[in-house]
C-alpha cells in the first residue's frame, strides 16, 4: 500500500495593515469561501487524510479547521508544527519524515514558496505556483514516511478554486 500526501496551501488571507505581522494574518471573506469549496471537494474523494498537520500561522490553521469540519476530523487532533511556517524544502521533508507510519494518508497545510517547491521536488515537475486553497494529491512510492525523499511522488491531481 502506498502513502498519500495532500499538500494544501492556506486560503486567501487578508492584507490589512492592523496585523502585528505576517504570521497573524487571518483569512479574508474570499478565503473562507474558497476553503469551504475546496474542503467540500476533498470530502467527496476516497482515501481521506488520516492525519492533518498544519503550520501554526493563523491563516493556515484556520484553513485546516475548515477542512477538518468537512472531513469529520476532530479539530483537537490537528497537529500544529511551527516548522511549516516559512519552511525550506528540507524542513518540510523533516516534518513529513517524522510522521508515524500508522497514518497512510496525511494533509499538510502551509505556505508558498515552500509548498510549491515541495510539490516540484517530490514529483519531479515544475509548476510556478500552488494557488491559495490549492490541493495537490500525491501518491508516494515509499512505504514509510521516514524514507520520503525527492522524486518519490506522483501527482494524482491538483485542484484549486
Amino acid at each position: 500500500m502506498s502513502l498519500t500526501l495532500y499538500i494544501i496551501r492556506h486560503a486567501k488571507a487578508s492584507h490589512d495593515q492592523f496585523f502585528p505581522g505576517d504570521f497573524y494574518r487571518t483569512l479574508d471573506q474570499k478565503g473562507y469561501k474558497e476553503a469551504q469549496v475546496m474542503a467540500g471537494f476533498l470530502s467527496s474523494k476516497d482515501n481521506l487524510p488520516q492525519l492533518i498537520i498544519s503550520s501554526t500561522a493563523i491563516r493556515a490553521f484556520s484553513t485546516a479547521l475548515i477542512f477538518a469540519q468537512h472531513l469529520n476530523y476532530h479539530p483537537e487532533n490537528i497537529v500544529l508544527k511551527d516548522a511549516i511556517y516559512d519552511a525550506s524544502l528540507n524542513k518540510l521533508y523533516r516534518v513529513m519524515q517524522g510522521t508515524n507510519d500508522q497514518h497512510q494518508s496525511m494533509a499538510i497545510f502551509g505556505h508558498n514558496p515552500g509548498f510549491t517547491d515541495l510539490l516540484n521536488d517530490l514529483c519531479g515537475f515544475t509548476i510556478d505556483n500552488l494557488p491559495t486553497s490549492g490541493i495537490a494529491c500525491v501518491s508516494i512510492k515509499s512505504k514509510s514516511w521516514s524514507k520520503i525523499s525527492s522524486g518519490d511522488g506522483k501527482v494524482l491531481y491538483i485542484k484549486y478554486p
